[in-house]
């Protein structure tokens, strides 16, 4: 296939998954240069979150915690509150990362743990719809 196949065809619609973690600061501009694809392109931003990255350990005490992308360590000491601040931090997270594609007119699939088929082609009738 031609490297100009996609921009030189008679095709109307073509679609584009994105999948990430999306891990990198919404500041930083990264995702908004992306969100900006339009036209006769469909994105489908996919969202994949380690269940590690989003509920927190349930002890007590210290927890070692290693950034998968950087490998940094950092040792807290997980308390109830570090908790309920870990799950509001997430929550903004996907509150920010929604309101970023819905501007774009876009609905992300968030796979977290463990990927499910079903809900998957369930999120691709209810976008095609």
């Amino acid at each position: 296939m031609r490297p100009d196949y996609w921009t030189r065809s008679n095709i109307s619609r073509t679609t584009r998954i994105g999948i990430s973690s999306f891990g990198l600061s919404l500041a930083l501009g990264y995702h908004e240069r992306r969100a900006r694809l339009a036209g006769a392109v469909v994105v489908v931003p996919v969202v994949i979150w380690d269940a590690a990255e989003i509920h927190p350990p349930a002890h007590d005490g210290l927890a070692q915690l290693r950034d998968v992308e950087s490998g940094a360590q950092r040792t807290l000491w997980m308390r109830p509150r570090m908790r309920e601040k870990w799950l509001e931090s997430t929550e903004a997270r996907r509150t920010e990362l929604n309101q970023l594609f819905a501007s774009r007119g876009m609905r992300p699939f968030y796979v977290a743990g463990h990927f499910d088929g079903e809900a998957m082609s369930q999120y691709f009738f209810e976008v095609a719809a």
